[in-house]
């Protein structure tokens, strides 16, 4: 498309920057923009669409620049001007500023989300075109579940999606986000935050807590809001490591009480048998079977006979008899 536009100053305080029409744009980072303009000058002017005589314009392409040209408090800068009906929103000027997008830079996974939304809800174009055309341009195949992956991600709160675009949250722990309540989402995300957790460390906190918040029948901001859980997450005597240990024993405590309760007889039971550091006995995975694991470290067949001796002594004691008791 052959884009017929004449370039004129306006004044940015006529450019309607709440107008997101034509705008995918989803990048939180605006210093090397603003870098950029401070050096050399606005290089490539930005499009808008006239929408009134007043006048009004919309954004089709260049909103970074002009939200630089905001951060220098410029009042004034050159245009590419089209002119378009209030009413009637051109997918014309949408892939423009797609097209240009595509050809310069990455597109981010929210950003992917925005553009697969505008197309199905602003312009009508049908799912099965979107799948055929606009999907493999993105980047992302020809399955079907890329519509799945993809559109609710735009639900999000933009502190969330910041976090998805710098790869601080995992795409597929977001999509899992969006099923909780806004409340419920953002006290997660806060915890996450807080604690600095991996993404797999993410996942095994949401799962926890998840399942707590419905065993439990309360909300999953209830559950991390609660006094013990956030006295470790303000300690500011212990480490991040040491926080982020300390709530997943009281967490794993809250999901699986019993278990915790076998683990705390399970340590009873050693400091009474009292092995020394080179003799480690070890319970099965989740105490589910009786069995156990006694491990020696030794350096040479004198050290290994004294450990095998002191493992019979604390046999005969019949301590380890209470063994049979832990998990039951």
């Amino acid at each position: 498309m052959m884009l017929k536009t004449n370039t004129v100053n306006i004044k940015l305080s006529e450019v309607d920057l709440s107008d997101r029409t034509y705008i995918l744009t989803f990048e939180p980072m605006m210093s090397q923009m603003v870098q950029s303009i401070r050096e050399i000058g606005l290089v490539n002017p930005p499009i808008l669409a006239q929408i009134s005589s007043e006048p009004r314009y919309r954004v089709i392409s260049g909103l970074k620049r002009i939200l630089g040209l905001i951060h220098l408090k410029k009042e004034m800068f050159p245009a590419r001007i089209v002119q378009e009906q209030p009413d009637k929103p051109s997918i014309e000027y949408f892939l423009i500023n797609f097209y240009e997008n595509l050809s310069t830079r990455a597109l981010n996974d929210v950003e992917k989300s925005i553009i697969l939304n505008k197309l199905i809800t602003k312009f009508n174009v049908d799912k099965e075109t979107i799948l055929q055309h606009y999907v493999p341009l993105l980047g992302l195949g020809k399955n079907p579940r890329v519509l799945d992956m993809y559109l609710p991600i735009v639900r999000l709160e933009d502190n969330i999606k910041i976090a998805i675009v710098e790869d601080i949250l995992s795409h597929e722990l977001a999509l899992h986000m969006i099923e909780l309540s806004g409340d419920d989402r953002q006290s997660l995300f806060h915890l996450f935050v807080t604690l600095k957790l991996g993404k797999n460390r993410q996942k095994e906190f949401m799962r926890l807590l998840t399942d707590i918040a419905k065993s439990t029948e309360r909300s999953l901001r209830d559950v991390v809001d609660q006094p013990a859980l956030m006295a470790v997450v303000n300690d500011e005597k212990i480490t991040s490591t040491q926080k982020v240990e300390r709530v997943r024993d009281l967490l794993r405590k809250m999901r699986y009480p019993r278990l915790a309760e076998a683990e705390l007889y399970f340590e009873e039971v050693k400091k009474e048998l009292k092995l020394p550091p080179r003799i480690v006995l070890k319970h099965s995975p989740f105490f589910e079977s009786d069995i156990y694991s006694l491990e020696l470290l030794f350096r040479d067949p004198h050290e290994f006979q004294k450990m095998v001796t002191k493992v019979n002594d604390i046999s005969r004691t019949g301590a380890m008899d209470k063994l049979k008791k832990v998990g039951k």
